[in-house]
């Protein structure tokens, strides 16, 4: 009866995470729109510290309660779910081009990042100066990609202006006429989309799912991590086990579907893209706040040293290396992150 209950806390803790996560993405993202904020500034920061609202809540949560197997477990385990199932399942199905240019900054972020952890926690405690660090790859990352959204937007025009001379170079006046009218009408359909209605309902609306989306990923975090415990100690199963397994992928889920839309549609290279960046988001932004939430005392288990981290940093390898020398992936890059991931099951499990 216990693990039957513990179980169902367990569901209504994920269930709470990702709508409340829905949630809260939708109203953050609205409320910038409405505020003006930059369309490349919402999808660099707040989209993307938005989606990482649930491992950040859930490890901060476990580490306030001693928990830190869970707390790290969830962090390094939700980026090896994100490299070793999500990306490796895309990689799997299709091959995707990852300009070098790019991508190479967040590629270097993320592996300096699990160097990072794996040297400032070699004692065993995630040291405050490994934090520091890490929180500044957070910002850099952060800066690198407004400064790429900026970059974009800035090159697209001129390449259109210039395409748009061509075309109408090569047209009759009428053709002329009917295009500059069609175009027109694009931008205004296009100034439509992205227009978003204000109004004293909306407005209400989004602050009170924004606070809702919170307190839903709040209370399900709680609800999932004593869950969890309980379901640890009734199978008699250490806690790092289900926070790397049961409560790692369980967070990840919104990522998976993300990635399954983006394979039905073919958009692989901004899945890619997301999928580094929220690992990066992870590690340098739930790590560093643990370890300041316990006052430098934030406790890194032998088994997360010697199996955890090296399994992270060889998966993320894998998967940047012939991003950056190759500029694309592989399908057998995908058979071989799903491979890895496998084997460090076995290994978490059989130690």
């Amino acid at each position: 009866m216990e693990l039957f209950l513990a179980v169902l806390m367990f569901a209504a803790g994920m269930v709470l995470i990702i709508k409340g996560g829905d949630w809260f993405v939708d109203s953050a993202t609205w409320i910038a729109k409405a505020a003006k904020i930059p369309s490349f500034i919402i999808g660099a920061t707040i989209v993307g510290l938005a989606t990482s609202l649930p491992e950040v809540i859930v490890s901060v949560v476990a580490s306030i309660q001693g928990k830190n197997d869970m707390a790290v477990g969830n962090a390094v385990g939700s980026v090896i779910a994100n490299t070793g199932l999500i990306i490796a399942i895309a990689f799997s199905f299709m091959n995707l081009v990852t300009p070098r240019k790019e991508y190479w900054q967040q590629c270097l972020m993320l592996v300096a990042t699990i160097a990072v952890l794996w040297v400032g926690s070699s004692q065993g405690i995630l040291n405050i100066w490994a934090s520091i660090i890490m929180a500044l790859i957070c910002i850099a990352f952060i800066v690198v990609s407004i400064i790429q959204g900026r970059r974009s937007i800035n090159t697209e025009k001129p390449i259109e202006i210039k395409e748009a001379k061509k075309l109408t170079e090569t047209l009759t006046t009428n053709q002329r006429e009917r295009t500059v009218v069609s175009e027109i009408k694009n931008q205004e359909d296009s100034k439509k989309d992205d227009e978003i209605l204000i109004n004293k309902k909306n407005i209400i609306k989004n602050i009170f799912f924004f606070f809702l989306g919170a307190a839903c990923v709040i209370l399900g975090s709680n609800f999932l991590i004593d869950g969890g415990s309980t379901i640890a100690s009734t199978l008699g199963v250490p806690e790092r086990i289900i926070a790397i397994t049961l409560v790692a992928v369980g967070t990840s889920l919104p990522e998976l579907v993300t990635t399954i839309v983006a394979i039905r549609k073919k958009e692989g290279g901004l899945m890619a893209g997301n999928i580094i960046g929220s690992n990066i988001i992870d590690l340098c932004l739930i790590l560093p706040i643990c370890s300041f939430v316990a006052y430098d005392s934030f406790v890194v288990s032998h088994q997360s040293l010697i199996i955890d981290i090296p399994f992270c940093l060889a998966l993320s390898l894998i998967m940047v290396v012939p991003m950056l020398w190759k500029q694309r992936s592989y399908k057998w890059q995908g058979v071989l992150l799903l491979l890895v991931y496998a084997t460090y099951l076995t290994v978490s499990f059989i130690v």
